[in-house]
């Protein structure tokens, strides 16, 4: 298992944002793919929580916790189809 700071786990987070904007299923792709290779970590959990703070979703309107909760059933369902 790899050693992830905490500020290294909020750069990750932060850019899957960046490059993902509001598109649940890219986010779910990103969130997947840490999940598989850094294993040990929330991601779900620290991907909803900088979610609820990151100031482009917050000024869009969007509707951040069904967001996460879609990004992180898609992540499942990659993750799943792998199997």
């Amino acid at each position: 298992m790899a050693t992830v700071s905490t500020a290294e786990r909020n750069a990750i987070v932060d850019q899957m944002f960046r490059v993902a904007g509001e598109d649940a299923a890219l986010v779910g792709h990103f969130l997947d793919f840490v999940q598989t290779g850094l294993t040990g970590i929330s991601w779900a959990t620290l991907m909803r929580t900088r979610a609820a703070n990151w100031a482009p979703y917050i000024a869009s309107g969007l509707s951040i916790s069904a967001f996460c909760d879609e990004a992180v059933r898609l992540a499942a369902a990659y993750a799943y189809a792998r199997t």
